[in-house]
């Protein structure tokens, strides 16, 4: 008959060290990815103020290409006319 006890403790002892070695692996590559990234963060001299300007600057800028220019002398003229909510 098995040891039933045995080979339970021998498969936890080995379950333990495969999930360890598991953990060290992800850590790692974790630390890895963190290394790339501020690498290159560093190397592109990005920071959060020229992140956060170019941002409000190019949506500033879609907004003013998207929404029309519209003028009130001209508000309900036709087609042609621009600044008119037809044109």
């Amino acid at each position: 008959m098995l040891d039933e006890p045995a080979i339970l403790a021998a498969f936890e002892t080995d379950w333990r060290s495969q999930r360890a070695r598991v953990r060290r692996v992800q850590i790692l590559s974790l630390a890895l990815i963190v290394a790339v990234m501020v690498a290159s963060v560093t190397l592109s001299g990005i920071t959060a103020t020229t992140i956060g300007e170019g941002l409000a600057g190019r949506v500033g800028h879609f907004l003013s290409r998207l929404l029309p220019s519209l003028r009130w002398d001209a508000l309900f003229a036709g087609r042609d006319t621009h600044g008119s909510v037809a044109a």
